[in-house]
């Protein structure tokens, strides 16, 4: 969301977006660190849908190291990249899971 101030509520497990001053609570749906750039990714989502009817998901990472709580977009290739391809493993990890079943 351009123009949105994001942070990380670690008691609540939530990320509140901020948005021409209203505030959305986000259910984080993943986490991982990355040790090259010392930065944790957040997947979140308002559970607002697309026009296809998938969930929103959105991404932001932080400094772990500074770890004051404030999300930043996710702006390089490489982020870029590196996000989707956790969301390709986290894709097929559960459809693994629905299959054994």
């Amino acid at each position: 969301m351009s123009g949105s101030l994001n942070y990380l509520d670690k008691e609540k497990d939530k990320v509140i977006m901020q948005k021409d001053g209203t505030k959305i609570e986000c259910d984080i749906i993943f986490t991982f660190e990355c040790d090259d750039n010392s930065r944790t990714y957040v997947g979140y989502t308002d559970h607002s849908q697309t026009y296809n009817g998938a969930e929103n998901i959105f991404v932001s990472s932080m400094n772990f190291l500074t770890g004051n709580g404030t999300l930043e977009p996710v702006t390089t290739q490489e982020e870029i990249n590196m996000v989707n391809e956790v969301l390709e493993n986290i894709k097929r990890e559960s459809m693994w899971w629905i299959i054994s079943l």
